[in-house]
């Protein structure tokens, strides 16, 4: 019997790798199985071999595919008598967009009707009042779970709200790093981060530039769409984990505008050497950057 976990995998995500990664490394890498749309992304960003599935049915192409393809239906039926437990392990799943909320309610819908037995446990999770539909939605989710924990204050006051018992904690990355021995950490400062998801601001670059005159400045793509604004900046596309967490530990400073950028720039280079690009683009960021006082640049 093995553990089900569910998340926005596969996706090119780096930050959804690592919640993966810390979650892996909790529950054991032979003990579950992980939903993923990109086995070989998954399995080679976090660099462990474990069992995987394709994504539930969301939009009209997959469910076009899942009554036309028998191997796909059957993947998940003949799971249905080998999952003990089913674990969303972190993220921002039912926050920001609508269309996120859809995808993930639909996606708990069918999980019931997959696994009526089980109780789905919902961990470190980033909750925002969006909306009447939104909420109904976020509410439905939650409404049937074992456990459910969130990664910041305010979303533990949304579900408060609406009178859901939550325990409060930090982000599933950030836990996991203060955990894990310092393996990477090596401060050497060869170069600082810069990281963003808009086109950076000329005049804004320029400032950083001659802020960090005497270090170089390379741009680290989270996101493989995030190279779009990278400017006339170096790139750093991590494959692994390991690249990515070595990378960071070896910065001199991280501008960081992804939240998992910040987590990394904090808990690897810390508060001193962490800094906000610009303000924040998602309540998520605010409200950590809020919390652990990182300022802008």
């Amino acid at each position: 019997m093995k553990t089900l976990l569910i998340g926005n995998f596969g996706s090119g995500n780096r930050g959804d790798e690592l919640i993966l990664l810390a979650a892996l490394e909790k529950y054991g890498a032979e003990k579950v199985v992980v939903m993923t749309a990109n086995p070989n992304f998954s399995r080679t960003f976090c660099e462990c071999e474990f069992e995987t599935i394709s994504p539930l049915p969301t939009g009209f192409r997959s469910i076009l595919q899942w009554y036309c393809n028998k191997k796909y239906r059957e993947s998940w039926h003949n799971l249905s008598g080998n999952i003990k437990q089913i674990i969303f392990p972190g993220g921002g799943l039912f926050a920001i967009k609508t269309k996120a909320v859809w995808i993930w309610f639909t996606i708990v819908l069918q999980l019931r009707r997959i696994f009526p037995y089980i109780s789905p446990i919902f961990e470190n999770q980033g909750i925002e009042s969006i909306n009447i539909i939104a909420n109904w939605m976020i509410r439905k989710s939650f409404a049937q779970c074992q456990y459910l924990s969130t990664r910041d204050d305010d979303s533990a006051i949304v579900l408060q709200n609406w009178d859901f018992a939550a325990e409060k904690k930090r982000d599933l990355v950030q836990e996991w790093l203060e955990k894990t021995p310092k393996k990477w950490q090596k401060n050497r400062g060869k170069y600082v981060i810069i990281n963003a998801i808009f086109p950076i601001n000329a005049i804004l670059l320029q400032k950083i530039k001659k802020r960090f005159l005497d270090q170089k400045i390379i741009f680290l793509a989270m996101n493989d769409i995030d190279k779009n604004f990278s400017d006339d900046l170096p790139v750093f596309v991590p494959k692994t984990a390991s690249e990515l967490l070595t990378f960071v530990s070896d910065a001199g400073g991280m501008i960081g505008e992804r939240f998992h950028a910040l987590v990394l720039g904090l808990s690897l280079l810390g508060k001193e050497k962490t800094w906000l690009l610009r303000k924040p683009y998602a309540k998520k960021v605010q409200i950590f950057a809020q919390k652990e006082k990182i300022k802008k640049v």
